[in-house]
């Protein structure tokens, strides 16, 4: 009677009522209207349990948690949400009463849907508290904790904040694929910081918010280890997002069934982003902490300015260049280093072209000159407008003297080349020019004095000379060995012959002007060296003057003169020298269109020219200046342009008597009685040595074979009184000729010529016994001479 009525009162109930086996929850009864509620059966009821449908709140624990306690309470009160089959879930509110019948355990449930009020109520109240714990983070993130604990802090507010049991940060390793568990609340001891999990298999680095309310229905879908050994079936993730990839992923997991909000999302994505803003505002901390460090530490001077290009910043390179002993250090400069004259310069080109550069000198007040190169771009803001530059200086210092190396080596390349040329042809083209001279000489002396013929014959001759020199000029220029003759000089002669010829080699439209002190003016050096400076000087500037002009030579002598002995070249600024000695100046002036201020400091460079590939080298004025410093003078220049040009040559005056040159009225040669063997392989060469020797009473035996030359001395070697023979012959050279006559006739004089002095060395010359070497070309007067000394008839 008492179990039918009360089985009625559970029928009759506005309730839903659930009897289950207390220790298990296994449901042993239910009423009709827990089963309308949740759309199950009855039957299906009793293969069930109360945690298949029910999940508490706010807690995360299971209801058999909950059920423990009413062992001492005897009864409970809670809210939990309860799941209908089809899997829509209802908020209740339930009452648990635990009982004993026959001595076993049972728990009684009731439950019924909350109301609309009271659950827009709950939800507000747990809107609320999320919101809360926000804020809280939020706080906390302002205060900027180090990352490790922020993260910590992350989880657990997580975790307060939706009532889950287990929260985590799991962060992207670098190599992409693997995810390590940084941060977490309810995982198993010693797992943060060393728990992994793939991040392929990891479907929370999906771009949206990934949700799972029950994994146990999804039965292809197997677990992450970590969730699985914690038994995890539902849960929530959102990325953590970086600056170019994500940081990492935040979770939260339930160990129970669960519907996830847009409140809870919410409340995720909102720590989410906290921790986003806060990681990447530490990662820009960080890259910030290095660019200053890098900015400090570097080698080139480095300045931020604002948009009036004043300085705001600066490294401690650019306070070592422009503070440290710098007159050019100016809070008003532009930039801290340029003129205030140049800022409408500077700002319109960084407005037209984005950036501005330049290179020029740093001064110290030690004296110290710093070449520099600096470069600045624009600033702007998002409107486009300047609002300061970017400028970086650095020290050329290094580069400058790499240019200057590389610039020395290839000018030594090129005078090796020119002096391998040089010395290829030096031999041969003497020769040619021996022809020149040689014939030249022979004109000379069948020639009335006066006569044009003569002055012409006199002008071939002096050409020729000076195309040797010119060969010899090269090959000193070039490091070779030069064959010069140094002697104290009369420079007027030398320049007055120099001019002579040039009248003849200059357009008519060009008139010589020349003024020579009356005043001794003798000097130590080689006259064709002077002549070839003169001669390089005025056809240069006969050059500049293209439709006409004046050329002017003034020679004068300076007893007390400022003269420099390096090879500095002064201009019109008036340099000093620091040597008082007399000297003797000579000054060429033109009339033409000067030399451009931009390029007078390498006037004197090697190679450089401005004259068209055909018309020019390069090569006049450098071997004009070694020239000038091989005799132990100065070289300068006043330039004007359209005002022309003067060169100012200076030479140390010579304490010594000018040497008289050799005539054909210096020797007295003896008519006969000397027989002459001459031997060349140039039959010109022959024929003109010959004639010369013949017409000064001589016996010569000519021969164009050295071979034949031996033979024939062999034959009778006391037949012969002197040998002249070439150096560069077919068969036996000159040196192998001179062992072979000296072996058989050791005290017969030898004279060896030769185009090119450094074919032969003196260890070769004097073991060969060779009483003289003569430098082609060869005039008839030296040749007599020589062979006069060596025959005892000069006197």
């Amino acid at each position: 009677m008492a179990l039918g009525f009360f089985r009625n009162l559970v029928e009759q109930s506005p309730n839903a009522v659930f009897v289950a086996v207390h220790e298990t929850g296994k449901i042993l009864d239910v009423n009709e209207r827990a089963c309308e509620m949740l759309s199950y059966s009855k039957d299906e009821f009793l293969e069930m349990s109360i945690s298949s449908f029910e999940r508490v709140i706010p807690s995360d624990l299971p209801l058999t948690l909950h059920l423990r306690t009413l062992t001492q309470k005897k009864w409970i009160d809670f809210e939990s949400r309860y799941y209908r089959k089809d899997g829509a879930p209802i908020p209740v509110e339930a009452n648990a009463r635990y009982t004993t019948v026959g001595g076993e355990k049972f728990t009684v449930i009731t439950a019924r849907p909350i109301s609309g009020l009271k659950l827009a109520a709950t939800q507000i109240s747990s809107r609320a508290h999320q919101q809360a714990v926000q804020a809280q983070f939020a706080m906390l993130a302002v205060r900027k904790p180090d990352l490790p604990s922020l993260m910590d802090e992350a989880v657990a507010h997580v975790a307060q904040g939706m009532g889950v049991g287990y929260a985590m940060i799991l962060k992207l390793q670098p190599d992409g694929e693997t995810m390590l568990l940084k941060a977490g609340v309810g995982w198993k001891e010693g797992l943060v910081g060393r728990a992994t999990m793939d991040a392929k298999q990891y479907t929370s680095m999906a771009s949206k918010p990934v949700i799972v309310e029950d994994v146990r229905p999804r039965s292809r879908y197997r677990s992450p280890k970590l969730l699985y050994d914690h038994d995890i079936v539902g849960g929530v993730s959102v990325i953590i997002h970086g600056k170019n990839k994500p940081f990492g992923v935040l979770g939260a997991h339930t160990g129970a069934r669960r519907v996830f909000t847009l409140d809870d999302i919410s409340f995720l994505l909102a720590i989410s982003h906290i921790l986003a803003s806060v990681i990447e505002s530490a990662r820009m901390e960080e890259e910030l902490l290095r660019i200053n460090q890098a900015v400090d530490n570097a080698n080139d001077a480095i300045v931020i300015t604002d948009e009036n290009l004043k300085p705001v910043y600066t490294n401690e390179a650019y306070n070592r260049l422009f503070t440290d002993g710098s007159d050019m250090h100016d809070e008003n400069r532009i930039c801290g280093f340029l003129p205030v004259e140049q800022y409408q310069a500077v700002i319109r080109r960084l407005e037209e072209k984005g950036s501005w550069s330049a290179q020029f000198d740093v001064k110290k007040n030690s004296g110290l000159v710093v070449p520099v190169y600096a470069r600045a771009t624009r600033i702007q803001n998002i409107k486009g407008e300047i609002v300061g530059a970017f400028a970086i200086v650095a020290d050329i210092t290094e580069r400058r003297r790499a240019e200057e190396t590389e610039k020395m080596f290839r000018q030594a390349q090129k005078r090796e080349a020119i002096g391998t040329l040089a010395s290829g042809i030096a031999h041969d083209f003497n020769n040619i020019l021996q022809r020149v001279v040689g014939f030249a000489d022979l004109l000379k002396g069948r020639l009335k004095k006066g006569s044009k013929d003569l002055r012409y014959a006199d002008i071939i001759k002096t050409s020729g000379i000076l195309g040797s020199e010119l060969v010899k000029g090269i090959l000193a220029f070039t490091g070779q060995r030069s064959d010069t003759v140094k002697k104290t000089v009369d420079i007027k002669s030398v320049v007055e012959e120099s001019l002579v010829m040039l009248q003849h080699a200059l357009p008519s439209t060009i008139k010589i002007e020349k003024y020579f002190s009356p005043e001794p003016c003798a000097v130590f050096a080689d006259a064709s060296r002077i002549q070839q400076v003169v001669t390089n000087i005025c056809i240069n500037a006969a050059h500049a003057m293209p439709d006409g002009g004046v050329l002017r030579i003034e020679l004068s002598r300076h007893e007390a003169c400022i003269y420099r002995m390096d090879d500095a070249v002064t201009y019109a600024d008036g340099k000093q020298c620091d040597i008082l000695c007399p000297s003797i100046h000579i000054s060429i002036s033109d009339t033409g269109e000067g030399i451009d201020e931009s390029i007078r400091s390498r006037v004197f460079d090697p190679y450089f020219t401005t004259k068209a590939p055909r018309d020019g080298t390069g090569l006049g004025l450098s071997i004009v200046h070694r020239i000038v410093k091989e005799i132990g003078g100065y070289i300068s220049f006043i330039s004007s342009r359209g005002a022309g040009t003067t060169f100012t040559i200076c030479f140390p005056l010579s304490g010594e008597q000018v040497e008289p040159e050799i005539t054909q009225t210096d020797t007295t040669l003896i008519q006969g009685g000397k027989r002459i063997l001459v031997v060349d392989d140039d039959a010109y060469i022959v024929e003109f040595v010959t004639t010369a020797l013949s017409e000064q009473g001589y016996e010569v035996i000519c021969c164009s074979d050295s071979a034949e030359a031996l033979s024939a001395f062999l034959e009778a070697p006391e037949a012969f009184d002197i040998i002249v023979t070439d150096l560069t012959m077919p068969g036996l050279t000159g040196i192998e000729l001179a062992l072979r006559i000296k072996a058989t006739r050791p005290d017969i004089p030898i004279i060896l010529c030769t185009g090119y002095r450094s074919k032969v060395t003196k260890e070769e010359i004097k073991k060969s016994g060779i009483a003289k070497v003569m430098i082609k070309p060869i005039s008839t007067t030296e040749l007599s001479f020589a062979i006069g000394r060596l025959s005892g008839n000069t006197n």
